[in-house]
């Protein structure tokens, strides 16, 4: 994605999210690196096969959008907060993928890939700009954002006892980001799409709670403001696992993410800030000989 916007030198930022990362993975490390130091054979270990996945369904419960596409000739567009502006749908089921490659008990590289695609319809109590088209107060409209993403990223487990691993991860959070508005009586057209390729650090830990429930947890984080580029970013997930019938079994959790970028992108020129909070239900399993516990 490429970002060329500048920046209103008085937009509110967050300068906070780096300073939460931190103390966040501090308070996990002291508590982590707190448990006792038990004998191997005297506690489950973690699974350590060569392959882990996870396929099921993401349930959104709550979204927070807010958009503004700007145009070229006609300036400055209207900022729409999209649930309430033009009813978009705020509770959506889509399908979630997850892969997990250990190379060794430390070094691993994790994907996880899932699509987003909601519409909504309202006629507008306000006379909106919407890039080059403008509707006017009460006509009828019919808007879409969609969200198309693949994550990928490679983690190393500073932190490994019998029960828990913790370690930071870097990877790239890409997004294909695609917005449209027209009149409800029209077939509905993206007025606008970008891919953002977000590069993230974080992150990420497991603990064994017993000899089939673990706990998993990782948040990751772009914050960036340099030049004409300005975003921030944060995605959290915490998931309980259970290894129902020895490497298949089933997971839950939660997912929080939250995204604001400014761009200047003749493809996307104008502000996207997003958020969302979801539960996932998903079907796991684990092959492939176990991974070799060497560095």
């Amino acid at each position: 994605m490429h970002i060329s916007a500048q920046c209103p030198a008085g937009r509110p930022r967050a300068p906070s999210g780096k300073r939460r990362l931190g103390l966040t993975l501090a308070l996990v490390t002291v508590v982590l690196m707190g448990l006792p130091h038990t004998p191997a054979g005297a506690q489950p270990t973690l699974g350590t096969e060569r392959f882990e996945f996870g396929v099921g369904v993401q349930a959104f419960t709550h979204f927070t959008s807010a958009v503004r596409l700007d145009s070229q000739t006609r300036g400055i567009g209207t900022r729409l907060r999209l649930e309430t502006d033009v009813d978009m749908d705020e509770r959506i089921r889509v399908a979630r993928a997850d892969l997990f490659y250990n190379i060794n008990a430390r070094h691993y590289i994790a994907f996880a890939s899932y699509d987003i695609e909601r519409t909504g319809t309202r006629r507008v109590e306000r006379d909106v700009r919407f890039g080059d088209k403008i509707f006017t107060i009460g006509t009828g409209v019919t808007a879409a954002l969609d969200e198309d993403v693949a994550k990928l990223a490679y983690g190393y487990n500073a932190l490994v006892r019998p029960r828990a691993t913790l370690g930071p991860s870097f990877g790239l959070h890409v997004m294909r980001l695609e917005a449209g508005m027209s009149l409800s009586n029209l077939p509905l057209a993206y007025d606008a799409r970008t891919t953002a390729p977000l590069p993230v650090v974080g992150v990420r830990g497991s603990y064994r709670i017993s000899e089939r429930w673990r706990f998993r947890g990782a948040l990751e984080l772009f914050d960036i403001d340099v030049g004409d580029i300005d975003g921030l970013f944060r995605d959290l997930i915490l998931t309980f696992e259970h290894d129902t019938f020895g490497r298949l079994g089933f997971g839950f959790g939660l997912n929080a993410n939250s995204l604001d970028i400014e761009s200047g992108d003749d493809d996307f020129r104008g502000i996207i800030d997003l958020s969302f909070r979801s539960a996932m239900v998903y079907f796991r399993g684990s092959f492939g000989p176990r991974a070799g516990g060497r560095e």
